[in-house]
């Protein structure tokens, strides 16, 4: 995007075809970076021969690196057979949009790190995926000549959890799926009603469904506030990830299966009246490094109630959300109550929410990125 001599930055696309909010972090992140930046060269590092061809540009290179799967194809793909793939070919910058760097490269290397709740949400995960998180990011971190991070608490937290130096951290917000916006046609609003069995009243969480997004928290609230008469279900949206039975049994447990809908993951062309349908959206999280749906729903005009550990409410803004102590399942049905029952801070929270969503642009965060590439090549 300056007037020097162009580079050449490799992408690391292993996961691109995965669900969940990275791969919807390096979707856009990539599509945008492809549209504002014609003048350097990308080569794109693909797993899949099914994936060729999505990004056609005349800077734009596909080169498939076939990846064997499981833990040891993963780590060869990271560490090995990219190296080979992009040898002789120039390359100035590295790039994975999630969580590591090839260890040997010898050219600039840059990763995201999404979040560090294996650190500051460990009972969330098994003891051994929290031994090589903790491990592997030492390592990657001090390989890395950049760690970009989406907020001001993913920088506190890098500086906290893993001693990272200042200088190599670079705040960089994401942003969210720039369909969202207030539906209010009621043919849409109608349409995607009937798609997934919507009551007229309906509380939502949007999310992959993991003991880290604390459904039984939600669950609880919810039942306790069917039991102070409110006429609402709740819907869980989202597919099922890590260990989500024993969260799930709860709905049984609770007495809630006729309240409760699961319509599993919805495609981006449904959020948009989904959350202009929901009373409320809540994110009940015990972490998140930044929480895509908190925007989403914003950018909807829906009340937002969110955990207060972690970015979420950073990510919300001042008062765009209303935050609760994730342990407390009373503290989200009073925060609940308040949405449902008080007109005025329902209508402030959609208010601020909507300025708060406004902040966000992945445009913005393309171009600061690719600033970031080229500062790092010619450092």
């Amino acid at each position: 995007m300056s007037n020097d001599a162009p580079i050449t930055v490799a992408v690391m696309l292993r996961h691109v075809s995965a669900r969940g909010g990275i791969t919807v972090y390096t979707r856009n992140i990539l599509t945008h970076i492809l549209q504002a930046d014609t003048s350097n060269r990308y080569l794109l590092l693909l797993p899949d021969r099914g994936l060729l061809g999505q990004y056609a540009a005349p800077n734009v290179t596909e080169l498939l690196v076939e990846s064997r799967g499981g833990f040891a194809g993963r780590i060869a793909w990271d560490q090995q057979r990219i190296l080979r793939a992009i040898r002789g070919r120039g390359v100035d910058v590295i790039y994975n949009p999630k969580l590591s760097v090839p260890l040997r490269a010898r050219c600039k290397t840059v990763f995201t790190m999404h979040g560090l709740e294996q650190f500051a949400a460990k009972s969330c995960f098994p003891w051994h995926d929290r031994a090589y998180f903790s491990l592997a990011m030492r390592f990657y971190c001090r390989k890395a000549d950049a760690i970009l991070v989406m907020t001001q608490t993913g920088r506190r937290d890098l500086r906290n959890y893993l001693d990272v130096p200042e200088a190599k951290i670079h705040v960089v917000p994401e942003s969210y799926n720039e369909q969202c916006r207030m539906v209010r046609d009621e043919a849409e609003r109608r349409r995607v009603r009937e798609k997934f069995g919507l009551p007229d009243r309906f509380l939502l969480f949007v999310g992959g469904i993991t003991p880290l997004k604390n459904i039984p928290a939600l669950l609880r609230a919810f039942r306790a506030l069917k039991a102070r008469g409110i006429p609402h279900r709740l819907v869980l949206a989202g597919f099922k990830r890590l260990n989500f039975a024993r969260d799930l049994a709860l709905i049984e447990a609770l007495g809630l299966r006729q309240d409760v809908i699961e319509p599993g993951f919805v495609d981006d062309a449904d959020l948009p009246a989904l959350y202009s349908l929901a009373d409320a959206f809540v994110l009940p999280s015990f972490y998140e490094g930044f929480g895509i749906p908190i925007l989403e729903a914003q950018a909807c005009g829906c009340p937002v109630v969110v955990g207060n550990r972690g970015a979420m409410t950073e990510v919300a803004g001042e008062g765009g959300a209303l935050s609760f102590d994730p342990d407390s399942p009373a503290e989200l049905a009073g925060r609940l109550g308040r949405i449902l029952n008080e007109p005025a801070v329902r209508a402030s929270l959609a208010e601020r929410g909507l300025e708060n969503a406004k902040r966000y642009s992945w445009a913005v965060t393309a171009r600061r990125t690719v600033e970031l590439f080229e500062k790092l090549a010619r450092a």
